[in-house]
């Protein structure tokens, strides 16, 4: 891969973020309580897509930003998770997964500094939330939510987080490594996977935000009749 194209990928991964974020604007007013959620989430990335922009462009340090950014993400991340699964079932795995991760939060913590690139506490939380997303779906299926407007949107924020902590969960865990160790070259080379994703990821946060209230819900009777309805303990 040439240095023009990844200094390309680069760039579109900056400037990625306006999309969901000029979405997010224009539905303001008709966004749930979840999806003005999601918008805080977009509203972290922009802020620390221009202040990492900044430092790199000065050739200074940028972990703390980075450790700080995903850990912000991952509270966000959780409330929303709250709003659209735990707060009617399973709450015991969402205390479980935030047990986790205070816990491995204290133990990387201890053994490092903030002022460097603490990819494993970025892969322990992808894995959390990558486990919400997977009780989310589990939670879809058994009770068919016919009357929620917001199923379309939910789903594809939902596939967005999973895929994007999914597919960056072993470039975080050498994170420190790839981004210290590395060549610049190299580093920037295996870094263009992440920003591949973070394009895609940002693609699909824009389509969340444009779905939201678009789900057809008048339903004939016939076809209310052939929904499966499960019980949700």
């Amino acid at each position: 891969m040439s240095a023009e194209t990844i200094e390309i990928i680069r760039v579109l991964s900056i400037y990625s973020i306006v999309l969901p974020f000029g979405v997010y604007l224009i539905k303001l007013k008709k966004l749930p309580l979840e999806n003005r959620i999601m918008g805080v989430v977009v509203m972290l990335s922009a802020v620390a897509e221009i202040v990492v922009t900044i430092l790199y462009n000065k050739s200074e340090p940028t972990a703390i930003i980075y450790n700080l950014y995903y850990a912000l993400i991952f509270g966000a991340l959780c409330w929303y998770y709250y709003e659209v699964v735990f707060k009617y079932k399973n709450r015991r795995y969402f205390y479980f997964g935030i047990a986790v991760y205070v816990i491995s939060l204290l133990l990387v913590a201890f053994r490092h500094s903030m002022d460097i690139y603490q990819g494993e506490m970025w892969a322990i939380t992808g894995a959390i939330l990558v486990f919400f997303g997977i009780v989310y779906n589990n939670y879809q299926v058994e009770k068919p939510p016919l009357f929620d407007k917001n199923l379309y949107s939910g789903l594809i924020f939902n596939g967005a987080v999973i895929f994007y902590f999914s597919f960056n969960f072993f470039l975080f865990m050498i994170a420190n490594y790839v981004l210290t160790e590395l060549t610049p070259d190299m580093s920037r080379m295996a870094w263009a996977f992440h920003n591949v994703n973070n394009v895609i990821k940002n693609i699909a946060f824009a389509f969340g935000f444009y779905y939201t209230m678009r789900r057809r819900v008048n339903l004939s009777d016939e076809e209310v009749e052939k929904i499966q309805w499960h019980r949700v303990n």
